[in-house]
């Protein structure tokens, strides 16, 4: 499958590439960004690491085989056939960025032949849909699906190291009712038919969960030395554990509030 990614950052590189890396064969990636440092980076490497953090035993996984161009490079004569040939164009640049995008797609849509997928990875209810709205989409090509994704993946510096920290585990869900036919399935991404509740289930338990220990904290020293925070919680052990717990509930969660 081919597949173009915009937003090169720590959730593109931490998340999207490794998630359709490791578990569908034939993968054709192409990182985009505005960020020239971030695309020369890619570049000059030509590859970076991921380091899970688990509770037992931490793991590294290289990356490679993948193009990297900065936004309208793409546009380029010697480019256009990642164009032609796409499948799957996701983005995860902040879904209030995503209005900077109105024109590139506009232009790509020139190109664009073949059915192709839309896919937002970005925080936010059904941002697929919304970017749609807001570009007025015109070709019958194009299809914009709804998802849902979730990884912890801290603040960091990429380039001073190379490497990633993240956690292993993940959620990518998307509305099975939008994907068209003529597009195969990847494997590791859930496919529901209740995209709503996978929704609600993120923004009630886990995002409401990670708002309850803030709200704590808070009250104890309104977060007077961030340090201390950091110490006291360890909140990236803590964030891994209340996701553990919430796998084991969320069924349970969706069968009898949700589909209620």
């Amino acid at each position: 499958m081919n597949i173009i990614h915009i937003g090169a950052g720590n959730i593109g590189k931490g998340f999207i590439y490794p998630t359709l890396f490791d578990y569908n064969k034939n993968i054709n990636f192409t990182f985009l960004d505005i960020d020239r440092d971030i695309i020369n980076h890619l570049k000059n490497t030509n590859e970076y690491e991921v380091l899970y953090v688990e509770s037992e035993q931490d793991e590294i996984r290289k990356y490679d085989n993948y193009k990297a161009f900065e936004l309208d490079e793409i546009f380029y004569q010697d480019n256009l056939y990642l164009l032609k040939k796409v499948d799957l164009i996701t983005t995860s640049i902040g879904k209030k960025n995503l209005k900077n995008l109105i024109n590139w797609f506009k232009k790509a849509s020139i190109y664009i032949e073949k059915k192709v997928v839309i896919m937002c990875c970005e925080n936010g209810y059904k941002v697929s849909s919304y970017f749609e709205n807001i570009i007025k989409n015109k070709n019958q090509n194009i299809t914009f699906v709804d998802c849902l994704v979730d990884r912890i993946i801290p603040t960091q510096s990429f380039k001073d190291s190379n490497i990633i920290r993240s956690e292993k585990s993940f959620e990518w869900v998307c509305n099975e009712y939008q994907w068209p036919k003529e597009i195969q399935r990847l494997l590791n991404i859930k496919y529901v038919n209740n995209i709503d509740g996978h929704i609600y289930k993120k923004m009630c338990m886990l995002n409401g969960l990670h708002s309850s220990i803030a709200w704590q904290r808070y009250n104890i020293d309104k977060f007077m030395d961030i340090k201390i925070v950091d110490q006291h919680y360890k909140e990236w052990t803590l964030l891994i554990l209340l996701k553990i717990i919430l796998k084991k509930y969320h069924k349970l969660y969706l069968k009898n509030i949700i589909l209620k």
